[in-house]
């Protein structure tokens, strides 16, 4: 079978939800769920870091923090625009805007309150009240007004606004269809330009060009009066869901088709536009792509990754995780270099076109203040930028800036990164009074530590890199270490707390910590525990089983190996002054794992072997999944019969053949469509691994359609997503194998995966809680309040991967019970289970290396052959005959056995 994860269930039409102009980086101006459509000038972009109140600037060619600069306090929702190297916040809260002076790195004083988005030009900062349908051009130095707002004619939606190459900024009103081009002096209007509702805007080779869904067709606009200079033809559809951006030196446009899983590439001047390239298997949460060296690169916020794809060869040359959770970021090119970023965290980072990843963390997440050098914002010692001395900027002139020389071709100042120092106290953070405790100052990195000067929180200090120090009362204590490298540089201060109780506090053994918790025959297992109170003098260790002691130990910590698996009790006791006090726990040890081995996946010659994927298997030798054909862009049905693949000729009548799932019985579950003829439709594919197989078309009951197979039980039940012809309403169907199907109408989510018995999956895709659907009742699942998002069920177990807050731990949990999420060992992703509870996985986050677990406990990290690197995110398939499918990054599919 087929176990998937929220975006297996392929290509229906969803909603896209209208996002802020504010988000997005247009001529300069960054705009968070599009790309920006002019490339910046520079290797380095500002970001927004909203929880530490700053903008952040990062150095593309080292992908390093160069600075950080107070903008807001701290949890400021901000959004961050650039001009050149000009960096521009706005306060999300309060409409105010401060400018950080790209030579100087300094912020210029909050503005008045100005709007709800802001527009940097090379003529005047646009500041556009949507809600009022105003739009007020502003001084790009001292963020003064010019002059009276322009009155928009209707409520302007903020993401059909773009700027032309020479700076004039065009608004798109959605209501009407009509057009709007604005310099600093006049506005100009072409009305019913395109059809209300129905178009997007964006820019392409410095020019306008508009897309219109309901004509089917997109237009390249002259800048001057906006008519229409060329056309070409779209094949989309009335119901898609789309994003568009343009090339910043063809004359072409990039739409990415949420609703479908697609990108299109329109090029003006050609005949029509080229196949589609399909990203992912269907339905996915894709934002407007970005385009720099001939690459364009397509954000998928559903799972936090994107996709690279290559416009000369119009193939996928890597798909790449970004983020381990659900997140809307920001894609954004500077001078060719690829920047991404979540501004509500600390993480962000640079993208090369070839897929690597340089992660970069804006600020500590626990202390957002400290970390590389930083501008504060009204310091006392902070130099101000000067108010501007002249009248209105001419178009196409530089902004006055303080410093010397060409501001605009200034380098970006060099990154200064401070070191930075940790505290090791032992023999541990807690103790009583007059207890002597060592502590030392440590180095992070090569530096070495010339000085260390010491506060203890009790009114003494010290120097010195190694001290000791007593406290002679109880409490809390912050110990603060102010440290200097052998350069000269001063580290930011390190801060522990030690917790000091009074002489004669009896022991107390908080708890016993057994690392690994489920440990395995002949693996180390380490014992220790956390222990308050008076010192103990004496520790005693003993581990039992049902056949009497198996192990003694008297050190404070201690390793042992278990010959045999079973039930043992770890009992320790501590005595302190005479008080002995004990504690015990008990730990199951699991026989020793089997060895797993990979094995490359035979492919067809004629194909790339990274073109391949499997995406079911009848749990008996035989499987089955997609090869992408890049010649004719086509996606066709490939069968392994004992290993030997063949393409499905059974589907040659259609360009795109989507495998979804595939039984015990060999039957596989297709969603095939054609966009020569129109026809589509979900199949079922019975026989094919015998013979020529039979193609049968699932037809839904008159007033819906069947847009989407998602999964296939073994007793033949089949879930298909749909729409309903009356209002196009999304809905997900239960086609039993015997019986009429049964329509789940419900808000809660869509089905994505089936069990045995007829249960069905549900799931918003949007990190909210997930639900059964069984017999027609609702169930809802306990996520105990975190983020996460489902990823199938087997045989009465459901699994999840959720996240503890933002750019925090990763973890999974397996649902026995729908009220008791249990918790999956070791740190990982769970994406894909078979009937007897075997997981695959990542482990530590979606980047990290492939795993498998049984039920809730960690088995093994699985090898990958030589010459692959990575196993891309979601791909997993785990057959009952335990034999476990998914694709390599740039490799090909793979299979493991364990033996």
């Amino acid at each position: 079978m087929r176990f998937r994860t929220k975006h297996a269930r392929a290509w229906a039409a969803a909603g896209v939800a209208v996002m802020s102009l504010a988000g997005v980086v247009v001529g300069g101006m960054d705009r968070a769920h599009e790309a920006p459509r002019v490339r910046l000038h520079g290797g380095s972009a500002w970001l927004a870091s909203s929880k530490a109140g700053q903008l952040t600037l990062l150095d593309g060619a080292s992908a390093e923090v160069a600075a950080r600069v107070d903008v807001a306090a701290p949890g400021t929702p901000i959004h961050a625009s650039q001009l050149g190297p000009t960096g521009y916040a706005l306060n999300k809260s309060d409409g105010t805007v401060v400018r950080v002076d790209g030579a100087t790195l300094l912020p210029s004083r909050p503005s008045k309150p100005l709007a709800g988005d802001i527009l940097p030009t090379s003529q005047a900062v646009y500041a556009l009240d949507s809600g009022r349908g105003l739009l007020t051009p502003v001084d790009p130095v001292t963020l003064t007004p010019r002059g009276a707002p322009f009155s928009l004619a209707a409520k302007v939606s903020p993401d059909g606004t773009i700027v032309d190459s020479v700076g004039r900024l065009w608004i798109l009103d959605r209501a009407t269809g009509d057009l709007t081009w604005f310099t600093p002096e006049k506005g100009h209007t072409r009305a019913a330009a395109s059809t209300a509702d129905r178009a997007r805007l964006t820019v392409t080779d410095g020019r306008p060009a508009l897309l219109d869904l309901a004509r089917r067709t997109a237009e390249l606009l002259d800048p001057e009066d906006g008519s229409v200079q060329e056309s070409i033809r779209v094949d989309l559809r009335p119901d898609d869901a789309v994003e568009v951006t343009g090339s910043a030196q063809q004359q072409r446009i990039l739409i990415s088709v949420a609703s479908r899983g697609l990108l299109m590439v329109c090029s003006f001047g050609a005949d029509s536009c080229a196949a589609p390239i399909p990203l992912g298997t269907g339905k996915a949460e894709l934002g407007a792509a970005i385009e720099t060296d001939n690459h364009a690169v397509v954000p998928d916020y559903g799972n936090g990754q994107v996709w690279i794809i290559d416009l000369g060869a119009m193939r996928v040359v890597a798909r790449r995780q970004l983020f381990d959770r659900p997140v809307r970021f920001e894609l954004l090119t500077r001078d060719g270099v690829v920047f991404y970023n979540d501004p509500d965290s600390d993480q962000a980072g640079v993208l090369d076109l070839d897929g690597g990843v340089r992660a970069v963390s804006k600020y500590n997440p626990v202390k957002p203040g400290s970390g590389p050098v930083r501008v504060e914002l009204d310091s006392p010692s902070t130099r101000r930028q000067p108010p501007s001395t002249g009248g209105p900027l001419r178009p196409g002139t530089v902004p006055p800036v303080e410093g010397a020389g060409d501001p605009a071709h200034q380098p970006p100042p060099p990154a200064i990164v401070l070191p930075q120092v940790d505290i090791v106290l032992k023999p541990s953070d807690r103790g009583v009074v007059g207890e002597e405790f060592e502590l030392t100052a440590v180095a992070r990195g090569p530096a070495g530590l010339a000085s260390a000067r010491w506060t203890f929180g009790d009114g003494t200090q010290a120097t010195g890199l190694s001290v000791r120090h007593s406290w002679d009362r109880p409490g809390e204590f912050q110990i603060h270490l102010a440290a200097t490298t052998d350069t000269g540089v001063s580290a930011p201060v390190a801060i522990e707390t030690v917790t000091i109780e009074p002489v004669g506090t009896p022991p107390r053994i908080a708890a016993l910590t057994i690392n690994p918790a489920t440990p395995k025959v002949g693996e180390s297992v380490r014992f220790g525990a956390q222990v308050t109170g008076q010192r103990p003098d004496r520790w005693e260790w003993m581990i039992t089983s049902d056949r009497g002691s198996v192990g003694r130990s008297t050190r404070r910590e201690f390793q042992h190996t278990f010959t045999a698996p079973g039930t043992y009790t770890a009992t320790l006791a501590v005595t302190a002054s005479g008080v002995r006090v004990e504690k015990s726990q008990q730990l199951t040890v699991e026989r020793a794992a089997c060895q797993w081995k990979v094995e490359k996946i035979k492919t067809l010659a004629g194909f790339g072997p990274a073109n391949f994927d499997v995406r079911g298997t009848d749990s008996n030798g035989n499987y089955s999944g997609n090869v992408t054909a890049s010649a004719t862009q086509s996606i066709l049905v490939v069968l392994w019969t004992n290993g030997e693949p063949r393409i499905a000729r059974e589907f040659a009548d259609f360009q795109y053949a989507h495998v979804a799932d595939e039984n015990s019985a060999g039957t596989i579950l297709v969603n095939a469509e054609d966009p020569r003829t129109g026809r589509q439709g979900v199949f079922l594919f019975t026989g094919g691994h015998t013979g020529n197989g039979t193609i049968t078309q699932l037809l839904p009951r008159n007033g819906y359609e069947a847009r989407s197979g998602t999964a296939l039980n073994d007793r033949g039940d089949v879930l298909v997503w749909g729409t309903r012809s009356s209002d196009g309403r999304g809905f997900t169907m239960l086609w039993p194998a015997v019986g009429d199907p049964i329509v789940t109408d419900t808000t809660v989510g869509d089905g994505i995966d089936l069990d045995e018995d007829g249960t069905v999956l549900l799931y918003d895709d949007m990190g909210h809680p997930g639900y059964l659907w069984r017999a027609g009742q609702i169930i809802p699942l306990e996520s105990n309040g975190l983020t996460g998002h489902m990823a199938g069920i087997r045989a009465g177990k459901a699994i999840r991967t959720q996240y503890q807050g933002p750019g925090t731990d990763v973890h999974s949990v397996l649902y026995e019970s729908p009220d008791d999420p249990r918790p999956i060992e070791v740190r990982g992703t769970a994406e894909a289970i078979n009937a007897n509870g075997l997981i695959a996985g990542h482990r530590d986050s979606y980047e990290g290396p492939p795993a498998v677990w049984r039920n809730t406990a960690f088995l093994a990290e699985l090898p990958l052959p030589e010459g692959a690197t990575e196993i891309t995110g979601n791909t997993f398939v785990v057959g009952d005959d335990e034999v476990i499918y998914a694709s390599a990054a740039n490799y090909g599919p793979v299979k493991w056995t364990c033996s």
